[in-house]
Formats: C-alpha cells, structure tokens, sequence
C-alpha cells in the first residue's frame, strides 16, 4: 500500500487535464454556433480555438458587433464566466443570442475546455 500513495498525487494532476480535452456536455449548446478549430466550418459564431486569455473580438476574419469590439475585454477565466452567463448583461448589445448558462460548474466545465483549446 506504501508504494501506491506517490502515485497518487500524479493520479491527480493527470485526470484534469485529460477531462479538459472531451468537450463537457454543456458545450454542445456552444457547438451549435462555434467551431473548435481554427480554419473550421463557418458558423454562427467565431471559432473558439486559443481564446482564453486573449482580447474578445480579436479573431481575424469574423464579423464582432460593434458592442463587443468597444468592450475591449480580454477573456480571462472571471470574464468568460459571467459572459457565459449573462451575455447581454456583461456586454450590452453584444449580437450572440444566447440566454446564458446558470450552472456554474457548467460554466467552470466550458471554461476549461475553452483553455484547453489551443
């Protein structure tokens, strides 16, 4: 039993991050509008690869609301959260329609798949 209890801590820095590669089932209300990969399908929304910790409209070749581009955020994990749950309240005329997410650790779950994006 000795031996097994190193493992451990390893055990645990490991399962986090191969959790943040599967999307978390919540992300497929984000799937409907959002690729996941640069060069992706064109959708509804910008693609979502290597965005956190940058500045929201900031992806070459979509079109951001004039909102979002004034807001001049950068995605970090507290800002994600409360766009996510409240988009029209955390940038006022922001063009994504989505209601937002109440869960937050739904929120906490996209949030690290969105890290894990690069």
């Amino acid at each position: 039993m000795r031996t097994l209890l190193p493992l451990i801590p390893l055990v645990a820095m490991i399962a986090p991050a191969q959790a943040q590669s599967t999307a978390p089932p919540a992300f497929g209300q984000c799937a409907t509008c959002h690729a996941i990969k640069a060069g992706g399908a064109k959708k509804l929304g910008p693609e979502l690869s290597n965005l956190a910790g940058k500045p929201a409209a900031a992806k070459p070749g979509f079109v951001y609301s004039k909102a979002l581009k004034a807001a001049k955020i950068v995605w970090t994990d507290a800002k994600l959260d409360a766009y996510l749950a409240q988009p029209s309240k955390t940038v006022p005329g922001t063009s994504m329609v989505y209601g937002g997410m109440r869960d937050p650790k739904a929120r906490a779950a996209i949030i690290a798949y969105l890290k894990s994006l690069r």
